[in-house]
This record gives structure tokens, sequence and C-alpha cells, in this order.
């Protein structure tokens, strides 16, 4: 039943991938770019405009889903005997979701200043904390997928305290009062340029919906599903995070080209 309330959770997962892709991958073009052009200030206002505006919109998706918790886990394929775990996950997950979103796409920036050991750092110890934590809460503490969400949160979510490392780091990406006063020219760009990866993350949910709906549909039940989940959520995703490894390391690189004109 965990494994199959995995299945559900997974597409929730890849929403967040999605939002990260969506406002990180932008995001990070935008600084890049600015700073091979040596519009350092651009390249600032572009950052807190569009990490304000990341945690403000993941914010409102937290409440509505918060308030609309079973409808939206029925939406994403779960059955009435899956319910009760997937809402056990669901909850400690959307009340971590601003901080998991906007540390994700924050975690796209130190790279884009020359720091790509921080953004390492940043997901690393974090995920060997989590790990610890996820056989506490589970096996000692007996939380179940309670425990799960928590320590998920705590290894996506740590990526926010990349926001204050830029707050007190040289490199120029600080957020000041001013940006408060959202600039949506650049949240527009980030949206524009984020929208492809963003758009190849949401095939990936509408997928597994599809698939998981399909299972019962044909006469399988949460067993079926549960081992679509050891496929989709593990197999799949490890092979998708090497594939965005690769995007990673080249964006940064090639915006600051562009943005100076090096095109070649």
């Amino acid at each position: 039943m965990g494994l199959a309330a995995i299945c559900i959770i997974a597409s929730m997962w890849t929403i967040v991938v999605a939002l990260m892709a969506l406002f990180g991958i932008g995001g990070a073009t935008i600084i890049a770019n600015k700073l091979g052009e040596g519009d350092l200030e651009g390249a600032r206002e572009a950052y807190g405009a569009i990490t304000i505006f990341t945690f403000l919109f993941s914010l409102i998706i937290a409440v509505l889903s918060l308030l609309n918790a079973e409808t939206t886990l029925y939406a994403l394929g779960s059955t009435d005997a899956i319910l009760p775990y997937a809402m056990d996950y669901a909850i400690p997950f959307f009340i971590g979701l601003p901080f998991c979103v906007t540390g994700g796409a924050v975690y796209y920036y130190p790279r884009a200043i020359g720091k790509p050991f921080a953004s390492t750092v940043s997901y690393v110890v974090p995920a060997l904390i989590a790990t610890v934590c996820e056989f506490l809460f589970i096996f000692k503490l007996g939380l179940g997928m309670k425990g799960a969400a928590i320590s998920w949160v705590i290894c996506v979510g740590s990526c926010f305290l990349l926001i204050f490392y830029l707050q007190l780091t040289k490199g120029g990406l600080k957020i000041e009062s001013s940006d408060f006063k959202l600039k949506f020219e650049h949240v527009w760009k980030a949206f524009k340029i984020g929208f492809a990866p963003f758009s190849i993350e949401l095939s990936v949910i509408l997928t597994t919906i599809i698939i998981n709906r399909q299972i019962i549909r044909y006469g399988g039940n949460e067993i079926d599903i549960a081992a679509f989940a050891t496929i989709n959520a593990y197999i799949v995703y490890i092979i998708m995070l090497l594939c965005n490894s690769l995007i990673s390391g080249l964006l940064p690189i090639a915006s600051f080209n562009y943005g100076m004109g090096n095109y070649k």
C-alpha cells in the first residue's frame, strides 16, 4: 500500500520538478545571460523578482492543494484503499511545497555566478540527513508515510537555505526591499524560457495519471499500481535525473557565452 501511494505521490514529485524547471532554468538563463552582458544589477533584479514570485506562486498552490487534498489525490489516480496512505504523505508534502519549489529553483542560481559547489552541497548533505531521518521516522518512531514525506521535504526543501547563502556571499545575487515590488518582465521571460522543460515534466505527470487510471479500469488493483511505482517512481526518475544533470551543467555555460556574444 505504501508503494501504491508512492505511485500517486510520484506525480506530485514531478510537479515540484516541473515548477523548479519553469522558474529555475528560466531564471538561471536570464541571470547568466545578463552577467555575460555585464549587467550585474539586471542579474540581481531578475534573481530577486523570480525568487519572490516563485515562493508566492508555490504558496498559493500549496494552500489550494491542502484545501482540496482528497480531490487532488483522486485526480492523480488514487483509489479508496490507497487514499489514507496518500493523505498521510500529502499533508506534510503540501506544507513543505513552497520551500521545496523555491529552493529547487534557487538551486540553479549559484552555478550561474560560478559557485556550483554550493548547489551540490545543498542537495547532497540534506539527502544524507534525510536518509537517516527516514530510518528514524519510519522504523523507530512508526510515522509511516508521514515520516517519508517529512524526510523528502527536509531533503528537497533544504535548498531554500541557498537564499541566505546568496545574501551573504559575494556574487551579486541578493534580494533587496525593492524586489518586493515584483518586476513581472523578469518573471515572464523566465516563464517563456522555462516553459519547454516544464511542459516535458507535465507530460510525465499526465502519462502517470493515465496509467494509474488505466490499471484500475482494466482490472488491476493496488498491487499492480505498486509494481508500476517501482519502475516509474524510481528507475525512470533516476534516468530523468541523469538527463537533467547534463542540461543543468550546460545551462550556465551556454547562457553566459550567449550574453557575451561569444556564439562560437
